[in-house]
């Protein structure tokens, strides 16, 4: 990566990939987490065509539908500090390619076929794969992955993407971040512990955006917050609100702060505040 482009902290951040690699989901969650605009390269096109990219293929063929992508891509490529999610194609042309190497960090998200496969089962919006039985989509995914490969590992960075949204985000801010400590990216810490291995993320600002990232990592419908009567007042309805926006049914629960206070009576007042709430006993863990 070139000095100009560690340094540049306006620089866009492009998601590369084949149907199914996740680049809007990832690209939304990782806008929010960076405090960025997101677009979809895609859906820009659908928004100024007035028609599905279906109906472009029908209607203009592939060669139509790549002419609108480029003029597109030279519209988007003029913004800053963004992140935007690449039609699987369209780095393929070399002046395309060219456009995005130049005017930011691009990222390939990296899937096996099979999981490709069933990220898309269902989706009739995809013009290649209409009419394909499971075995064929996964057979074309393979086909389209191999040609496409070279290109995509041209790529700044290559981040495995085969879990949640959230983890991804995970990787990219661990793997640029460490690169380039000028983009504005969180700090992440990965605390191993097995299966209740977790992420801890460090950056100003961030617990407003709390709720997208707790949608990220699919914490549920419900979420309860623990913290003592000092720290509450300072974060406590900023975290719940941010958890609110997001569609979560949130409880704040404050309780003494000092050693003291980390006894079995309150043990009991937080299992009766849990249990007042419909918690199940299964779910609650302290």
């Amino acid at each position: 990566m070139s000095e100009s482009l560690k340094r540049a902290r306006d620089a866009n951040i492009y998601l590369l990939g084949v149907m199914g690699s996740g680049k809007s989901t990832v690209g939304r969650l990782l806008a929010c987490v960076l405090g960025r605009d997101f677009l979809d390269l895609d859906e820009e096109i659908v928004m100024r065509a007035g028609c599905t990219i279906s109906q472009i293929f029908e209607r203009e063929g592939e060669q139509g539908f790549r002419a609108r992508e480029s003029a597109v891509l030279r519209e988007v490529v003029q913004r800053k500090n963004s992140v935007v999610a690449l039609g699987g194609g369209a780095v393929l042309k070399d002046e395309n390619w060219e456009l995005v190497r130049q005017t930011g960090i691009s990222i390939y998200l990296k899937a096996r076929p099979e999981i490709l496969a069933q990220r898309v089962e269902g989706d009739t919006e995809r013009p290649v794969l209409v009419g394909l039985t499971p075995p064929q989509r996964r057979q074309k995914l393979s086909e389209i992955l191999e040609r496409r490969k070279a290109r995509y590992e041209q790529a700044h960075y290559t981040i495995e993407n085969e879990g949640t949204p959230a983890e991804a985000v995970a990787r990219i801010c661990e793997r640029v971040g460490s690169a380039n400590e000028s983009a504005g990216l969180p700090k992440i810490v990965s605390v191993a512990l097995g299966e209740r291995s977790y992420f801890i993320w460090v950056k100003p600002g961030l617990l407003q955006h709390l709720g997208e990232l707790y949608k990220g990592y699919r914490l549920g419908a419900r979420a309860v917050i623990i913290t003592d009567t000092i720290v509450a007042p300072l974060y406590g309805e900023l975290v719940a609100d941010s958890l609110r926006k997001n569609g979560v049914e949130t409880l704040l629960v404050r309780v003494p702060p000092g050693e003291e206070h980390k006894s079995l009576q309150t043990v009991e007042m937080l299992y009766t505040r849990l249990l007042e709430a419909g918690l199940d006993l299964s779910l609650i863990h302290i």
